[in-house]
């Protein structure tokens, strides 16, 4: 695993990686910018918040950012020396927020403090439906006033000048 975005972007620059997908958050985002590296935007959607049924929260349309603070505020992620994924889920969120973001490598275990009601957790909408099975004691609500901000995209990046640029071109097609 890649110790960092930074680390990703060089080895794929440098031919040692063909492509690779990244989940890119906030404003501006990763805006890729070297001549041997191109990005392309394959999926769209919103993060949203996770709360126990437990919370009277989970009653409402929408997590309002007043709330953010009063419990812990979770993001999965396996690998454990990632800062860009923290620093991109509390780029979503205003500056007037204040958040106790941690990192957990155990969705079980994210998914058990939620729905216990020891934490609240950013999912990413349109994704987590298809890796979590067991979501019913626990209320996915979007982040109240934030529709723009709270977005994310899966952007492909790649080589412009990889040989195997024609394969990874039918890739992107395929996403179209």
């Amino acid at each position: 695993m890649h110790e960092s975005i930074d680390h990703l972007l060089s080895d794929i620059a440098n031919g040692l990686v063909d492509l690779a997908t990244v989940l890119d958050y906030g404003d501006p985002g990763l805006v890729v910018t070297e001549p041997d590296l191109a990005s392309a935007d394959v999926y769209e959607n919103e993060m949203i918040m996770g709360v126990s049924d437990l919370n009277p929260l989970s009653k409402l349309e929408e997590f309002p950012l007043t709330e953010i603070g009063n419990l812990p505020v979770l993001y999965y992620m396996p690998e454990e020396n990632s800062n860009y994924l923290r620093q991109a889920f509390l780029s979503t969120l205003p500056e007037e927020c204040q958040a106790s973001c941690a990192h957990i490598s155990n969705i079980e275990q994210m998914q058990m403090l939620v729905s216990l009601n020891k934490a609240v957790a950013f999912y990413p909408k349109g994704l987590f439906e298809y890796v979590l099975t067991d979501r019913e004691h626990i209320r996915y609500l979007p982040l109240a006033g934030m529709q723009e901000r709270s977005r994310y995209k899966i952007k492909v990046i790649y080589n412009p000048h990889s040989d195997k640029l024609s394969l990874i071109k039918k890739l992107l097609a395929s996403f179209e």
